[in-house]
C-alpha cells in the first residue's frame, strides 16, 4: 500500500480533560506514515482541544450539544462532508456521540474500515439500560470493534453476540516514560497548589464519584489510617460524578484538613508522583472496561492497593505488583495499606515488578502497531 493512501479519521466526542492518549495515537500514527485527521464533536472549547492544538495533528471541532434530532442530522452531514474531502480508508470512533454520528456518516459513505473502541462493559446493563440498543447498532455498522480488555471481549461476545472475528483486542498503550523522572519544580507546583507541602503521608485516588468506582470504601479505609497518622492526607482526583452528594456526606466525617478534592488536573503525571500510596477499588471484576490508572500508577512507581477489575485481572497478582483486596471491603483496603507501609521489602518488590510487568504489555508502540493492522484490514 502506498503511504499516501494511508488515511484515517479519528472521531472523539465531549472530552473535557487532556485525554493524552489521542495525542499519542495521532502523533505515532503520523510517524508510521498515516495521514491523520482528528475530528472532535463538542459544543465548547476544552482542555482536550487546548493540548491537541499544541501538537502537529490535523484537528477540527464540530459543534454539537446533543439537544435535538435536527442538530444530530446537521452534524452527520458535516461529518459526511469531512469524510468526502479527506477520503480516508478508515474511520475510528471513540465514545457515544462519536460512535453514533461518526459511524453513521462512515457507514452511509461505505468507508471500507469502520472501527469503534468499546470503552464500557456492563454499565449499560446495570445503570444505563435505555442505551443498550445503541451498542447493538454500533456493533452492526462497524466492520471491527476494538476490545481493550478480556472483560470487554466477554461482554461483546457473550452479552451482545458480536462475532469473535469482528472483535480486535488492542490494549491501551502508554508513553510510559512520561510518568517517571518528573521535574522537581513540577512536583513542587502540585504540592503548593493542593496544600500538600507539609504532609508526610499522601494516599491518592483517581476515580469519579460513580457507584461502580468504590470511592466510599477508600474513604472508610482512610478514616482508619488518619486516626493513626494525623498528618496523613487523602487526595481524591476526578472528584465529580453522580454520587457527589453521597461522597460529600462521607467526607464530612473527616477533618477537612485531611483530604483534598481535585476535579481536574492537567499535569496528571506530576500529581500521581506526589502520592505515597494509591487506592483503586472498583466494585466488581467486570465494571471497568480497562482502568488506565492501574498502569499510570505503576509507571509512576507508586505502590497500589486495588481490586481486580477490567485490565487488572489480566496481569495484576497479589503481592507481586500490587496488593489485591476483596471488592467493597473497607477493612481489607486499610489492612492492605498498612501492609505496604509496614513492609519495606514488600513495598520495594511490588514497585519494581510493577514497572517490569507494564513495560511488557502496555507500551504505546505495540498499541499503534495493532491499530495499524486493524486499519489496513478489509
Amino acid at each position: 500500500m502506498n503511504i499516501r493512501e494511508k488515511k484515517v479519521i479519528l472521531i472523539t466526542s465531549h472530552l473535557n480533560g487532556r485525554a493524552i492518549a489521542y495525542e499519542w495515537i495521532g502523533t505515532k500514527l503520523k510517524e508510521k506514515g498515516w495521514n491523520v485527521l482528528l475530528l472532535h464533536i463538542d459544543d465548547k472549547e476544552s482542555n482536550f482541544e487546548k493540548f491537541i492544538l499544541k501538537t502537529s495533528i490535523n484537528y477540527k471541532r464540530i459543534s454539537y450539544s446533543g439537544k435535538n434530532k435536527f442538530e444530530m442530522l446537521r452534524v452527520i452531514f458535516k461529518l459526511i462532508i469531512e469524510i468526502m474531502r479527506f477520503k480516508p480508508q478508515t474511520v475510528h470512533t471513540h465514545y457515544f456521540d462519536a460512535n453514533l454520528l461518526g459511524l453513521t456518516a462512515a457507514w452511509l459513505l461505505r468507508v471500507p474500515v469502520r472501527v469503534y473502541t468499546r470503552h464500557t462493559t456492563t454499565q449499560r446493563y446495570r445503570y444505563l439500560k435505555g442505551t443498550r440498543n445503541f451498542e447493538k447498532y454500533f456493533n452492526g455498522v462497524s466492520t471491527s470493534v476494538i476490545s481493550i480488555s478480556d472483560v470487554v471481549t466477554k461482554v461483546l461476545a457473550g452479552y451482545e453476540n458480536v462475532p469473535v472475528s469482528k472483535i480486535k483486542k488492542v490494549h491501551h498503550g502508554f508513553d510510559l516514560g512520561m510518568f517517571s523522572n518528573i521535574d522537581v519544580e513540577r512536583l513542587k507546583v502540585i504540592r503548593d497548589k493542593y496544600n500538600l507541602k507539609s504532609t508526610s503521608l499522601i494516599i491518592g485516588s483517581i476515580s469519579r464519584y460513580d457507584e461502580w468506582k468504590g470511592v466510599e470504601y477508600t474513604i472508610g479505609a482512610f478514616k482508619k489510617i488518619a486516626s493513626e497518622f494525623p498528618d496523613a492526607k487523602l487526595v481524591l482526583a476526578n472528584a465529580d460524578g453522580i454520587r457527589k452528594d453521597y461522597i460529600h456526606s462521607l467526607l464530612k466525617e473527616l477533618d477537612p484538613n485531611t483530604y483534598v478534592e481535585i476535579p481536574y488536573e492537567d499535569d496528571i503525571f506530576a500529581l500521581i508522583n506526589v502520592f505515597d500510596y494509591f487506592v483503586h477499588v472498583p466494585i466488581d471484576a467486570e465494571i471497568e472496561a480497562f482502568g488506565q490508572v492501574y498502569i499510570e500508577v505503576m509507571a509512576s512507581s507508586v505502590p497500589m492497593v486495588c481490586t481486580l477489575s477490567g485490565i487488572a485481572g489480566e496481569y495484576i497478582v497479589n503481592k507481586r505488583n500490587a496488593i489485591v483486596v476483596d471488592y467493597q471491603d473497607t477493612e481489607a483496603i486499610y489492612k492492605g495499606l498498612k501492609l505496604l507501609m509496614g513492609d519495606k521489602e514488600l513495598r520495594a518488590g511490588v514497585i519494581s515488578q510493577a514497572k517490569i510487568d507494564i513495560q511488557e504489555k502496555f507500551g504505546v508502540n505495540e498499541m499503534i502497531n495493532k491499530l495499524a493492522e486493524v486499519y489496513e484490514s478489509k
